[in-house]
């Protein structure tokens, strides 16, 4: 009992003391608002990239894409230029940002948007939103993007969080306190024991890890640690997730521009052919039929024998000799899509 109460009156004090250095220091003020301040400018490359190339195709997606689809290939095969989005890292929330924010607005309308996704992406909204991620999502969305503060951030957060994040500084700051421990920790004290500053810690850092086996064992592990979240129990009910997600606002701001969107499931290595389990099996069934009554296409990789697990340098990422292949599949798959007249 001592040490809680003693624990109380640190947090206490702490709090106070916070509250009058950390909202100056980072430029805050108490109570906050929930969620993120999105800054006002928005970056246009793709709206300007799509104007200027007068793409028909638009390819969307994360590091799957960019690992998976060779765009030169899919020209030869297909005839079609696409404009190619594929940004590592990204999410729903960022193909949602885009969307509207670029391919929306753009002079020029593509006839198809096909969107690249593994299980249950589209209806995850709060996964890849924070970190270096909410860096990547802030240069797209605007303070005008309130949907996205609300399914990305506050609809993941307790009462208790939400009371944390308004009035508690120690907390609402917590971001910009833990960057800038990471960095005295990682630059700061190197530098004053061993006069070791950034480029000199960087590249340590690189030398350390520049063993090739080392480096896969590290990214593989990484990978697969942050596919977890997308398999939780809450993120297999489709139901329950859709109507909180950005994919009724990405079909419905493009079918208001005329632009089909095609969702396209990619393979994985996480669950053997067959071997899914029954949730997420359901999960996958009912996106489907989602799609199917609001005229979205659908198409399915996930079983391809074509694309076989020796094509995998990890849970989603292709080889060289993989990505030749599946830009081979999809080109064929689509071919009877674009070229309908």
């Amino acid at each position: 009992m001592r040490k809680f109460v003693l624990f109380l009156i640190f947090f206490f004090s702490m709090t106070l003391l916070s509250g009058k250095i950390l909202p100056a220091r980072y430029q805050t003020h108490y109570p906050r608002e929930l969620g993120p301040e999105f800054k006002p400018q928005v970056r246009q490359d793709w709206r300007e990239k799509l104007e200027t190339q007068k793409a028909e195709i638009v390819l969307m997606g994360d590091s799957v894409l960019r690992e998976g689809i060779d765009p030169s290939q899919f020209k030869a095969l297909t005839g079609e230029e696409p404009l190619y989005v594929a940004i590592p890292g990204s999410s729903s929330a960022l193909w949602y940002a885009i969307i509207k924010n670029n391919i929306a607005v753009s002079t020029h309308q593509p006839r198809y948007l096909f969107l690249f996704f593994r299980d249950t992406m589209l209806t995850t909204p709060d996964y890849r939103v924070t970190g270096k991620y909410f860096t990547m999502l802030d240069e797209f969305a605007s303070p005008d993007d309130t949907l996205i503060v609300q399914y990305a951030y506050i609809n993941s957060m307790n009462w208790i969080e939400k009371l944390l994040e308004q009035y508690v500084p120690l907390y609402g700051n917590r971001t910009d306190l833990r960057n800038s421990i990471e960095y005295r920790l990682k630059y700061t004290l190197p530098f004053r024991l061993l006069r070791c500053g950034e480029v000199c810690v960087d590249q340590a850092i690189a030398n350390v890890f520049a063993d090739e086996k080392m480096a896969f064992i590290l990214k593989e592990r990484a990978v697969s640690e942050a596919e977890d979240y997308l398999y939780e129990n809450k993120n297999l009910d489709f139901n329950n997730q859709v109507s909180r997600s950005f994919l009724p606002e990405i079909i419905r701001t493009l079918q208001e521009k005329n632009v089909q969107l095609v969702l396209v499931q990619v393979k994985t290595t996480r669950f053997r052919s067959g071997n899914r389990p029954f949730l997420l099996n359901k999960y996958l069934a009912d996106l489907q039929q989602y799609a199917i009554a609001h005229n979205v296409l659908y198409l399915s990789f996930s079983d391809n024998k074509r694309l076989k697990d020796a094509y995998f340098v990890d849970q989603i990422h292709l080889s060289d000799e993989g990505k030749e292949v599946f830009t081979t599949l999809f080109s064929e798959a689509i071919k009877p899509i674009i070229d309908t007249p």
